[in-house]
């Protein structure tokens, strides 16, 4: 997440938040108040705040960042009234806190005094709402559940609900009170103070991951990418404007995009071309019976996934209508248990969802047996789409928590999904996952998602939902792009699929069919064949038939790349004489380093007795190997810098040895007995 004031503050994942000038440089690094990271930040001027989760069934409280620590706060009355807040915005001295269970914005004054709330959605209703921003006499509301930006007054009169193509995921504001929304579809969408649609252009750069941004006092968007990036933008009123698309009753709303990277190269090289076109239809959802299957075994703690996995799932829940979506909660570890049964009540949902807790071990066969249950059993509705969103992070394990590569039972529970029609994605997250038998479960190849960290959970379940509820966006739909005569296309460089060519190689035609949203991405690359300034195609557009059978056109910008040529060095004249040999004059090669810095180190080493069985089948023992690997440890660790601790434990547990001296340390490793017990 990010917010930008005088400074940049961002929530990056960790148990901290960071703080950066706005021209790129880092500023500080505050730990987050509770351990755990952040769910969101704000920033006005010179004060930044940032909403802190904590234990769980306990909502999230407001702190205020100040002078590097974090001091006053803010957390909900503990009245009865199930509340969980979700995002902070922050314009002036007010702060205004989205709480998404008990459907309501409350709006706090600089101390974090409470002066003001109103609520979001009838009484009884349920509004799928999950950003806010606050400016000067506005409050925009992402709503990706109704697809929409909704518009209020800083008094909670809404004044107006804008339909976002492909649904909005955040939304900053700027001066003027301009929004600006980020779309599931990883474009931002501009509209001013009542709604208008002022502009429309994709987030960052081709292959990035956008996840949040903001705006400041001087308007520059700053976008915030997952893979830890932030790219920022500068008004240009010289482009080419491009509207967000109105979408309306019969049919489907288009925006497209062309770019060409890198944007400078040298002749000979190549540059890559990308032709994107997004969108959405208003069409009915589809009904469905869904069950969410999440991982709590005790691996979920590390890494605060746990945290990460209710998050995502609440996301879940606000993409989808309760009017069309039933959902089911079941957890695992060893066993699996139907937290909640199928139903459509969201509050009740979330409320499930936040007792998650992580313990024990993990059974991938038990968990995809009870969700199947759920839906073959007699609460699924006849007629509907039944689907499993199924999410662990580690291996198979039974009885004495042993890993087991091909679980039993998991063939028969496969063919089982199969046989009743039931859609399963899988997700597998971090490292330990068991990527193997979460691609064996998943229906097919892009029903399996990986998450490398629990920062990604969030973008797939939105992807999830949105592939349950799409619809179909084009019938068919023709790609052309015309090839500049000094641009060679490169044969086999097409992505996901090489287009067609022409006999003089100058036209290139795609043909699709069955185009779902949010869209479709191609690309090839071009070698130019002269030095210049130079455009990459001499036209582009699509024709195509809408999911409504609407037929439309839509014509590409035409982007351009600069080519180098290397400059020819004038020889020596020639010369009856001998001269001497030109002066060559070599690159400035500088290497360097990063200032050592001391390390405090605890090494922990399990000395129950079940260490002395062998590493595998014929392996050595465990604590032998686990022996080596502390020598490995301590050869590698400068003991005049750093200090290193070693600890065992079994039924008790102790430091045996501690410091600077690596035969003391060593001797104690060797000296380490087995005992019975395991207290971690």
């Amino acid at each position: 997440r990010i917010a930008v004031g005088d400074a940049a503050v961002i929530a990056d994942g960790a148990p901290r938040v960071q703080v950066w000038d706005r021209a790129g440089t880092p500023r500080a690094r505050v730990l987050s108040p509770n351990g755990v990271p952040l769910v969101d930040v704000a920033a006005s001027g010179s004060r930044a705040f940032a909403l802190a989760a904590d234990t769980v069934g306990t909502p999230a409280t407001v702190w205020a960042l100040d002078g590097g620590a974090f001091g006053a706060s803010w957390r909900p009355a503990a009245d009865g009234t199930p509340r969980q807040p979700v995002a902070i915005a922050a314009f002036g001295d007010r702060v205004a806190v989205l709480d998404l269970l008990a459907q309501e914005v409350v709006v706090l004054d600089g101390a974090l005094g409470e002066v003001a709330r109103w609520s979001v959605a009838p009484a009884g209703a349920f509004e799928g709402v999950l950003d806010i921003a606050l400016g000067a006499g506005r409050a925009f509301i992402a709503n990706p559940q109704a697809g929409a930006l909704e518009v209020w007054t800083d008094a909670g009169v809404r004044l107006a609900t804008v339909p976002i193509p492909t649904g909005p995921l955040r939304v900053a504001a700027g001066p003027g009170d301009v929004a600006f929304v980020l779309t599931a579809s990883k474009w931002v969408f501009a509209y001013g103070p009542g709604g208008e649609p002022l502009g429309a252009w994709p987030a960052g750069q081709p292959g990035d991951r956008p996840v949040d941004l903001a705006v400041d006092a001087a308007g520059d968007l700053y976008v915030a990418d997952a893979t830890g990036v932030v790219r920022v933008y500068a008004r240009d009123d010289a482009a080419p404007a491009q509207l967000p698309p109105a979408s309306g009753p019969g049919r489907c709303a288009v925006v497209r995009d062309k770019g060409a990277a890198p944007p400078e190269i040298m002749l000979g090289d190549s540059v890559e071309v990308r032709l994107v076109v997004d969108g959405a239809c208003p069409v009915d959802h589809q009904k469905a019976d869904v069950v969410l299957t999440i991982d709590k075994s005790g691996s979920m703690q590390a890494d605060n996934k746990i945290g990460a996995a209710r998050q995502a799932a609440t996301a879940f829940l606000a993409q989808t209508d309760p009017l069309f979506t039933r959902i089911a909660l079941v957890g695992f570890d060893i066993a699996a248990t139907v937290i909640q049964p199928l139903t459509s009540d969201r509050r009740r949902l979330i409320e499930q969802i936040n007792t998650l807790e992580a313990s024990g071990g993990t059974h991938l066969v038990h968990a995809l047996d009870a969700s199947l249950d759920v839906l073959t059993g007699p609460d699924a509705r006849p007629g509907v789409a039944k689907v499993v969103v199924y999410m662990s992070d580690g291996r198979h394990t039974e009885l004495g928590n042993v890993p087991i590569a091909d679980p039993p039972g998991l063939a028969e529970a496969i063919a089982r999904a199969r046989a009743a029609g039931i859609h399963v994605f899988t997700i597998g997250l971090g490292r330990d996952a068991d990527v193997d038998n979460l691609r064996r479960m998943a229906t097919d190849e892009a029903s399996y998602f990986f998450s490398p960290t629990p920062g990604e959970l969030h973008d797939i379940y939105v992807h999830i939902a949105r592939r349950i509820e799409a619809a179909e966006l084009f019938e068919a739909a023709v790609v052309t792009d015309r090839v500049p005569a000094n641009m060679t296309f490169l044969p086999g460089t097409g992505r996901p699929v090489e287009p067609d060519v022409s006999p003089d190689g100058r036209t290139l035609t795609w043909r699709l069919a069955g185009v779902r949203e949010p869209g479709f991405r191609l690309a090839y690359r071009l070698r130019p064949e002269e030095a210049g300034y130079w455009p990459t195609n001499v036209e582009a557009f699509t024709d195509y038939v809408d999911g409504f059978g609407n037929r439309g056109n839509v014509v590409f910008p035409i982007p351009f790349v600069r080519v180098l040529a290397p400059t020819p060095t004038p020889g020596p004249p020639p010369s009856p004489t001998p001269v001497p040999p030109p002066r060559i004059y070599l690159p400035l090669l500088v290497k360097q380093a990063c200032a050592a810095f001391r390390m405090n180190v605890v090494l922990v080493v399990d000395t129950s007795s079940s260490m002395g069985g062998p590493l595998g089948p014929g392996g050595m023992p465990k604590l032998d190997a686990a022996r080596a690997a502390v020598r490995a440890f301590l050869d590698g660790t400068d003991l005049r810098r750093d200090r290193v601790a070693l600890a065992r434990f079994d039924a008790s547990a102790a430091v045996v040895a501690a410091g600077h001296d690596a035969a003391a340390l060593r001797r104690a490793l060797d000296g380490l007995v087995l005992h019975e017990g395991t207290r971690i």
